[in-house]
């Protein structure tokens, strides 16, 4: 059996885990890869795994971002370094196993350590972690690293990016240091965009602006989104129409001056913005469905589509979409039908065609997913079925290609 007939049926949906134990055995890592981006494997089947006679298929197992700590603290005893170099690159692994494995005298492992952010900063510092850029730019490509390890890229570092501050966890303070370090304007419109930067940031910025004698609309309009920004502020910039659309999506922006901008204005792309605003009450949520009097056609169904995606958007609501399924296209559009409630209630709908695209939709719950893989429609229930496995394939850049 060629290698692609033997990953075809990794993959297959009716495979037996009798059948996947006998495919387990083969030698090519593509094979026992594609077996891992399985959905569901039983724990004493990844143990089989474990005990594999391949070392690169030992040490898949051990960088697989899926793969259980009870697994990893077996691979942990193995004496392979290649094992140990791709446990040393697996996010998941313990902190006090990266310890251990730093004391190894190892340039393989200490390599894949230092490539991990959520190794330990001090064992990072002493790998001379934060003079290598190259590094650093690929630890800033994960924008949900640890405040400790931002403080070490921002302390022993020569970067002063704007990849730096779109980090989730950074500080105020950090933001207040690098505006004084970095005032380009994509740097200020980035800070001014993120959802850490407090009312005392954003006038910080203001005042930049000013003493620099210069301003930049995308900046304020970065400055009217911002959940942060202060309630005067809102109020000067309603003055000025251009940054409507933008104050319509602030979750602080007054409800009152929010129903002034549906009516009588009734622009669209405002409309659009108000729907998306995750903090607009009942009352607006109404007078946003019933405008559908005064717009129509393409316009009408993207209002929908924004408050389908909004959460606070009754289910009465969202079953008038249903209902009204012909004049509704976007419900089977991937890309603008996001919302679990509808996917659900569509995995259900008596049409195929309307089932698979909920199958194929990546929006789409674990548990509906799980459902429709024993729909009575075999292709519904292979593309279920796939759907789950890119799910599970959370980390898919090639663990086989860094290991080899």
């Amino acid at each position: 059996m060629i290698i692609d007939e033997k990953i075809q049926i990794a993959m297959n949906i009716n495979t037996t885990i009798k059948e996947l134990y006998e495919l387990v055995e083969d030698k090519n890592t593509k094979v026992i890869q594609a077996i891992l981006y399985r959905p569901f494997l039983p724990l004493d089947f990844l143990m089989k795994i474990s005990e594999h006679k391949s070392v690169s298929i030992r040490a898949i197992l051990a960088q697989h971002p899926k793969t259980p700590k009870v697994i990893l603290e077996k691979l942990f005893q193995s004496l392979e370094h290649k094992v140990l170099a791709s446990l040393a690159k697996n996010h998941n692994t313990p902190e006090e196993y990266l310890i251990k494995l730093s004391k190894y005298e190892s340039k393989i492992i200490n390599n894949a350590i230092s490539t991990n952010p959520n190794a330990p900063v001090g064992i990072l510092k002493e790998l001379n972690v934060f003079s290598d850029s190259k590094i650093i730019k690929s630890f800033l490509k994960n924008q949900d690293l640890s405040s400790a390890l931002v403080t070490a890229i921002l302390e022993y570092s020569d970067f002063n990016d704007k990849d730096i501050v779109k980090q989730k966890n950074i500080s105020v303070s950090q933001l207040d240091r690098f505006i004084n370090i970095n005032q380009s304007l994509n740097v200020l419109e980035t800070i001014a965009s993120h959802p850490n930067a407090d009312a005392y940031i954003l006038d910080k910025i203001i005042e930049t602006q000013k003493k620099g004698n210069f301003y930049s609309s995308s900046i304020e309009t970065a400055i009217a989104k911002n959940k942060n920004t202060n309630i005067k502020t809102l109020n000067k910039l309603f003055k000025d129409e251009y940054y409507h659309d933008s104050l319509a999506e602030n979750p602080n922006f007054s409800s009152r001056l929010l129903r002034k901008l549906v009516f009588p204005n009734q622009d669209e792309d405002i409309l659009q913005a108000i729907a998306r605003n995750p903090s607009i009450n009942r009352k607006l949520i109404d007078a946003l469905f019933h405008v559908k009097e005064e717009v129509s056609g393409e316009e009408y169904d993207f209002i929908n589509i924004a408050l389908a995606d909004n959460k606070n958007t009754p289910p009465y609501i969202l079953d008038t979409f249903i209902e009204d399924f012909n004049k509704n296209g976007w419900l089977v559009d991937e890309e603008m039908n996001k919302n679990s409630y509808l996917l659900k209630k569509l995995s259900k709908h008596a049409d195929n065609y309307v089932r698979l695209s909920v199958a194929c939709n990546y929006a789409t719950p674990e548990e509906v997913l799980n459902t429709l893989c024993n729909d009575n429609d075999s292709t519904i229930r292979s593309v279920a079925f796939m759907n789950l496995y890119f799910k599970c394939s959370i980390n898919e850049n090639n663990i086989t290609h860094q290991i080899n």
